[in-house]
């Protein structure tokens, strides 16, 4: 019976203890529901943190804010998707060798020529300002294809003579190394395998640069052809598409006079500033 009563005022002591612990501390409860409230409830706790809280806060909305934006405006979109070729022909305006922003600018060259711009101005309600920005957009790539074309053509064709240089090199060296080892002189037989062997490592290096540009090329020369195609059937139509009008080609409809036949523009041949005509 001692042990027990002495048991009872050491837990009604904790008791007492721990309820004057809660009334000296009282807690904060933040009840949220759901995501959206949710962000209260974090604004709460990083509150000891206020200015990088709401550095952090308002560039994500701002984040979320363009790209919506951007989403949900044609003509923003397109001109937006065309920007970037800025940044990767300033990466590679000076570059002689092929290099990624190469291959970025063929393919915003190749997306901007494949837009429909039936279906672009058929999403806009202001088809006119559209069209502007479209053509635009199309003609700011394809100016900076046409520099790189003008470049790696240049490149190519300087990559080619330094190549058959080698070539006339090499053929040299393997008739000096054979002539060597007929006349017993090893040692000189040597010097020119030497010569052979780093001659035959600088064509390699040169063929391969010489394919890497005529390939680019060749690519950026058949979409400035598309290119020239497309930008003068657009200035030639632009009343047509901007009113969305169209003319269904049945036979007899050339009787009425409602398509102008005109020639394709005259193909061009390779070489610096060849397109330059078009911009």
């Amino acid at each position: 019976m001692k042990k027990a009563l002495f048991r009872f005022p050491v837990a009604l002591v904790a008791v007492f203890f721990l309820a004057s612990c809660g009334k000296s501390a009282p807690t904060e409860t933040v009840h949220v529901e759901g995501a959206r409230s949710a962000i209260f409830g974090l604004e709460k706790v990083m509150q000891v943190s206020e200015t990088g809280m709401k550095a952090v806060r308002n560039g994500a909305l701002l984040g979320i804010q363009v790209a919506e934006y951007i989403s949900m405006t044609p003509a923003v979109a397109v001109a937006s998707g065309l920007t970037g070729v800025t940044a990767a022909s300033a990466a590679q305006s000076t570059q002689s060798t092929i290099t990624d922003p190469d291959f970025k600018l063929l393919a915003a060259f190749s997306e901007a020529l494949s837009v429909n711009v039936a279906e672009l101005l058929n999403r806009s309600t202001e088809r006119q300002q559209q069209l502007d920005v479209y053509s635009e957009a199309l003609s700011n790539v394809a100016t900076k294809a046409n520099d790189r074309y003008k470049e790696l053509s240049a490149v190519e064709e300087q990559a080619s003579s330094e190549l058959r240089t080698l070539k006339r090199d090499l053929s040299s060296a393997e008739r000096e190394r054979k002539a060597a080892s007929s006349a017993k002189d090893f040692s000189l037989a040597s010097e020119k395998q030497k010569i052979i062997l780093d001659l035959q490592k600088q064509i390699a290096d040169k063929e391969l640069q010489v394919e890497q540009s005529a390939d680019i090329v060749t690519q950026l020369e058949q979409m400035l052809e598309l290119y020239g195609e497309k930008i003068l059937a657009m200035e030639s139509n632009r009343e047509a598409l901007i009113l969305g009008v169209q003319v269904i080609d049945v036979p007899g409809v050339e009787e009425l006079q409602l398509i102008k036949r005109e020639k394709s523009p005259r193909k061009r041949s390779r070489g610096g500033g060849l397109f330059d005509g078009l911009f």
